[in-house]
C-alpha cells in the first residue's frame, strides 16, 4: 500500500534527522483518520451510503479526529515549542458496523479475495479509480493511542473519535 510505504519512509528519515541534529526540534503528528463538518474524501464515501461494506475478517476500527482539534494541537505545539511525536484520535473507536448502526445503513461483508480481484479488474477495464491495494487500507486499520497528546497537550483532543463522527454526521446533513 503506497500511502503506508510513504509514510514510513517519512517517518524514517524524520528519525534520522533527529540522530544526526538531536539540537534541532521535532513535533511529528500521525493523524487518525481527520473529520469536521465539511469533510468529503474517498474514506467518507466508505460509510455514508445506504450499504456498507465490510471486509470478513476485520472490524474495520476507525479514531477519528477533529479537524479543529488538529488544527488547536499543530497552533499549540508550535507556539510551546513542542517536540516529540503524537499520534492524533480522540478517545475511542468506532467499527464500520457501529458506523453503519449510526446512519442506518444496512451492513455487506464481503471477503477481502473478492474485492480485490474486483478493484484490479475495474482498473485494469479502466472504469475504476482505486487498485487492489485499497483493501490493505481496511484490513489493516490503525488503532491510535492518544495517551502521550492527552499528557503533554491538556484539554486536546476535546471530541472523542464518536463525537467527532456525529460534528461530520451533523454538518453533512446541514449540507443536504
Amino acid at each position: 500500500f503506497a500511502y503506508s510505504r510513504h509514510k514510513a519512509a517519512v517517518e524514517a528519515l524524520l528519525a534520522q534527522a533527529r540522530r544526526r541534529h538531536p539540537e534541532l526540534g521535532q513535533l511529528v503528528l500521525r493523524p487518525g483518520t481527520i473529520l469536521g463538518a465539511d469533510t468529503d474524501n474517498q474514506i467518507t464515501a466508505l460509510f455514508t451510503g445506504r450499504v456498507v461494506m465490510t471486509l470478513a475478517g476485520t472490524d474495520g476500527p476507525f479514531t477519528f479526529i477533529w479537524d479543529n482539534d488538529v488544527a488547536d494541537i499543530v497552533v499549540a505545539g508550535v507556539l510551546g515549542r513542542r517536540t516529540g511525536v503524537y499520534n492524533l484520535a480522540g478517545d475511542g473507536v468506532m467499527t464500520l458496523r457501529d458506523i453503519a448502526a449510526v446512519e442506518g445503513a444496512r451492513v455487506v461483508t464481503v471477503p477481502a479475495t473478492v474485492v480485490r480481484t474486483a478493484l484490479a479488474t475495474m482498473k485494469r477495464l479502466g472504469v475504476g479509480r482505486y487498485g487492489p491495494e485499497q483493501v490493505e487500507f481496511l484490513l489493516h486499520r490503525p488503532v491510535l493511542d492518544n495517551t502521550r497528546l492527552r499528557r503533554d497537550f491538556p484539554g486536546l483532543p476535546s471530541k472523542t473519535t464518536r463525537e467527532t463522527y456525529e460534528v461530520f454526521r451533523q454538518g453533512r446533513a446541514e449540507r443536504g
